[in-house]
């Protein structure tokens, strides 16, 4: 990969490396060429020795940062890792045995900067000297502790110095081994520090996973695309099995389930087989829509764009959402296991979930429905994502998250008339929606019924009260709408909530200065307005130029309007902009004439 850029700027081949690299780790590459962390020990002068296997740090973690500290301060430096697969945070705790004397110092600053960031620490014993120094920031996205932590093995007292920031050296003498201490700048004197007690319990490690087969439990779990002649059985698990006739794995998984017919109908699983080759002999180019839906899927929730691999299986449960994802010749006796403890509580799902205990830093994942809608979308399929959310429409609340999805789909294809409507299918569930409102406040404006994009567009301010897009919008809407006195103050609101926002106080300054409504006019301030636009965005823009041309006509100096239209159709005709070029040169005409510049555009 090529070095990243020195300076912040936008780099389109750079950007597209970083895409095709991110592509690539879903596709089922690995970022470090699925190699094992690491661990040196230093010998002494200039020699290591690889410790991975025998100090228990060689996790196949695919490991970005590591920082160092004390956890649970009994003298022996621990490591957090933070992983690009999982688990994602790793605590490693030190247990090694033997003599482990240390002493360890934390700095404050009282002249200097208070965490004493670039302060040197060195301490003396017989004649030996250790030093460290007080870093913000010590390797790739990682911040060790600020405890400046000495191993000093069987040495009972250590003479500790320090050098602030500045260069003023303070001793701070004798201190005995085996303890925490702070040094606090211009005291001269080590404060001892009585840690709390931790208890760390052993926690056993996971397996690693050398099964021949991938199962991965849902969380949040929502239903497949519907597939005609394809559906679970309705109150009761069912397991689709997909499968060809030369995979010898799906012939072996095939007998035993065969063998098993009596067992299924004990554990209430109805089977669904479906044959794959049926799909291989169609026309070349023509895909299973079974196979899309599951591929989606998988892309969505898996994250990983690797070939489907036969066996593959699918574990519904009663209300027919996927409860499980299976890969390869797993054992009918782990999906007996998954059908009969599947839970509709979401804690116990994720709990389920994963292959180890833990803290969990976040709440649940939801019905995640939209998402996999979305991967339809982003697989090059938008019919097939509005034929899902169509397809779980089940309550007015999920109806109303369909509609607002589908409206917003409609908005960035530009039809407002479609997007209006499932916005409004969406309202009576949920009309104190700031974002709903806004959304129909846009669909009514490319519909031109600026009226009622008005009443969304101030409906929506009401809810937020504190988002400038709503009042810029609200601005455009009543200007649209023939409310010149109204539309000033909203975009003075957008300009308070979003000081110096070029679109808004240009639009604003356009209303002060060519307004039809003389007690809507205000030349002078429209002209202060333009001009430190101007002075902030530069003089290449034609919309931005105009309104600086209408604020000196509305003043009465129509020689520097007529340069500055003079400058905006110089521009106009180096970017081709032909029709921005005539609308300039009959608005240049009028100036000539000694007319101001009002209602043209």
């Amino acid at each position: 990969m090529s070095r990243s850029p020195e300076k912040p700027v936008s780099l389109h081949s750079y950007a597209l490396g970083w895409h095709s690299l991110s592509e690539r780790i879903r596709k089922g590459k690995s970022f470090s060429g699925h190699e094992r962390n690491t661990a040196f020990l230093n010998l002494g002068g200039e020699n290591f020795a690889d410790v991975s296997i025998a100090s228990g740090l060689n996790f196949s973690d695919d490991t970005r940062a590591v920082v160092s500290c004390d956890w649970d301060f009994d003298g022996k430096v621990d490591f957090w890792t933070s992983n690009r697969n999982a688990p994602r945070v790793r605590f490693v705790k030190n247990e090694s045995g033997g003599v482990h004397g240390f002493v360890a110092f934390k700095l404050k600053g009282t002249k200097v900067n208070r965490d004493a960031i670039g302060a040197r620490v060195s301490i003396s014993m017989a004649e030996k000297t250790q030093i460290k120094t007080v870093m913000a920031g010590d390797g790739f996205l990682a911040q060790s502790s600020r405890w400046q932590h000495f191993g000093v093995g069987e040495v009972k007292e250590v003479e500790v110095q320090v050098v602030w920031p500045g260069g003023m050296e303070e001793k701070f003498g004798a201190v005995k081994a085996g303890g925490f201490f702070q040094l606090t700048e211009g005291t001269g004197h080590a404060e001892e520090w009585i840690p709390p007690k931790v208890n760390l319990p052993a926690m056993k490690l996971p397996k690693e996973d050398r099964e021949s087969y991938k199962r991965v439990l849902m969380v949040g779990r929502i239903p497949l695309l519907k597939v005609p002649g394809i559906s679970p059985a309705t109150g009761r698990v069912t397991l689709l099995r997909v499968w060809s006739k030369d995979c010898p794995a799906c012939e072996r998984q095939g007998l035993d389930l065969g063998r098993r017919q009596g067992q299924l109908e004990v554990d209430k699983v109805s089977l669904i087989s479906v044959n794959i080759d049926d799909f291989m002999n169609r026309k070349q180019g023509e895909r299973s829509d079974l196979l899309e839906a599951i591929e989606v899927f998988r892309d969505t929730f898996i994250e990983s764009k690797r070939p489907l691999a036969l066996p593959l299986q699918l574990l519904f449960d009663e209300r027919g959402n996927v409860a499980a994802f299976y890969q390869g010749e797993i054992p009918y006796e782990v999906i007996q296991a998954d059908a009969k403890g599947l839970s509709d509580d979401l804690k116990n799902q994720r709990t389920q979930a994963v292959p180890f205990s833990g803290l969990w830093a976040a709440q649940p994942f939801q019905r995640q429905f939209l998402r996999y809608a979305e991967g339809f979308k982003k697989a090059g399929m938008p019919k097939k994502k509005e034929a899902y959310l169509k397809q779980v429409r089940e309550g007015g609340a999920l109806m109303a998250r369909v509609n607002r999805e589908l409206g917003r789909d409609f908005l960035r294809t530009k039809n407002p008339l479609r997007a209006r409507d499932h916005f409004l299918a969406a309202l009576p569930f949920t009309r104190k929606n700031a974002q709903l409102h806004f959304n129909l406040g846009l669909a009514q404006t490319g519909l031109r019924d600026f009226e009622q994009a008005v009443n969304h567009f101030k409906a929506s301010a009401r809810v937020a009260p504190e988002r400038p897009e709503t009042y810029f919008r609200l601005a455009f809407a009543l200007s649209a709408a023939g409310s010149g006195r109204e539309a000033v103050r909203a975009y003075r609101r957008a300009l308070e909530l979003r000081p110096q926002w070029p679109a808004a106080a240009n639009n604003l300054a356009w209303i002060l200065a060519a307004h039809n409504d003389p007690s809507v006019r205000n030349g002078t301030e429209a002209l202060r307005i333009a001009q430190v636009l101007m002075k902030n965005e530069g003089s290449e823009n034609p919309t931005a130029l105009l309104t600086l041309a209408a604020a000196y006509a509305e003043v009465g100096n129509f020689k520097s309007a007529i340069q500055v239209v003079d400058r905006a159709l110089a521009i106009a005709r180096a970017d081709k902009m032909m029709e921005v070029g005539n609308q300039l040169r009959t608005i240049r005409a009028d100036l000539a004439q000694g007319k101001p510049i009002r209602g043209k555009l």
